[in-house]
């Protein structure tokens, strides 16, 4: 089974978890979206705790916080 698209369409919640956790074609979008408590112990992923506005990082990156590329760069 491909992970993440290939011909399976195979959906997870990152790439650091292999766990699938439903298929864009074959199940209900209301149970494969359902709020889940990830399975790692931390998250270490940038894009996924990019967002969380308590850290402040907006304020830093700017319009780079994907990319990581401070406002002053």
């Amino acid at each position: 089974m491909t992970r993440f698209g290939g011909y399976s369409r195979s959906a997870g919640r990152c790439h650091f978890v292999d766990r699938i956790i439903g298929n864009l074609y074959r199940d209900d979008f209301d149970v494969v979206l359902a709020p889940r408590p990830c399975p790692r112990s931390r998250c270490d992923c940038f894009i996924g705790y990019a967002h969380l506005e308590h850290l402040g990082l907006r304020a830093v990156y700017g319009s780079g916080l994907i990319e990581r590329i401070p406002r002053d760069s």
